[in-house]
């Protein structure tokens, strides 16, 4: 998912349920941060949208079927939190989630 320039960013559930971002840009080597929540996921619930630049949008689903998403806009940090309405038991684990932004400045999924 491409963000800002030729900045390449990667996002996966790590080995204890928590999302992990890595990150490349054009001339340097990868660099993996800590964790963009401390929100839980399940493996393999991850979607990724750019609403515009220097703007990203994750979603995952939680073990406890529930949907979180984390957002950052450059320059601050990752905030997260649960999507309203979408408490547990709202999602199936085992389920794919997408997300797509067909205008800047929204999200549908």
């Amino acid at each position: 998912m491409l963000c800002e320039g030729s900045k390449l960013n990667l996002f996966w559930v790590g080995l204890y349920g928590e999302v992990r971002q890595g990150y490349w840009t054009e001339g340097d080597i990868w660099k993996v941060s800590k964790s963009i929540s401390k929100l839980p996921a399940a493996a393999g619930s991850l979607a990724v949208v750019s609403l515009k630049p220097g703007h990203l949008e994750v979603f995952w689903i939680a073990p406890s079927e529930a949907v979180y998403h984390a957002y950052w806009e450059t320059g601050g940090a990752w905030q997260s939190e649960q999507l309203p309405g979408l408490g547990p038991g709202r999602a199936r684990t085992n389920a794919p989630l997408t997300v797509v932004s067909r205008h800047g400045g929204t999200v549908e999924g």
